[in-house]
């Protein structure tokens, strides 16, 4: 692999307003693995998270090709149509419940601080 994994960002802003705007202009998105998404409410909601996956996951067209796609218990992936998404690229959905974060998301407990000083300094 020749660039990081690739990456779903969301920020807060109305879709397709100005602060989306001004990310599709900054250098860091013309990355071929990053993909920038705003939502008002600044969380993700299924669409948000449908639009990432069928961007992000490959079509896996054999059971070595598939991958175990883990996401915890949040709303926005409880929706059958996030369940599809991943279905039908050929991929397993396995969903964790409350109290395993810190095993199961070592990045939202252990780098996401590290993570939001280096976009601070990409200013």
């Amino acid at each position: 692999m020749n660039h990081p994994p690739d990456v779903a960002v969301l920020f807060k802003g109305k879709q397709r307003g100005l602060i989306w705007s001004k990310l599709q202009a900054h250098p860091i998105n013309q990355k071929p693995w990053m993909r920038v998404q705003c939502q008002e409410c600044g969380s993700y909601r299924s669409a948000d998270v449908v639009e990432a996956l069928d961007w992000m996951l490959p079509q896996a067209t054999t059971s070595e090709e598939s991958c175990i796609i883990l996401l915890d218990w949040f709303s926005g992936h409880l929706t059958d149509e996030v369940a599809e998404e991943i279905h039908s690229k050929g991929h397993v959905l396995l969903l964790h419940g409350g109290g395993t974060t810190p095993f199961a998301q070592v990045n939202d407990t252990h780098l996401h601080a590290r993570l939001a000083v280096a976009l601070v300094r990409l200013d």
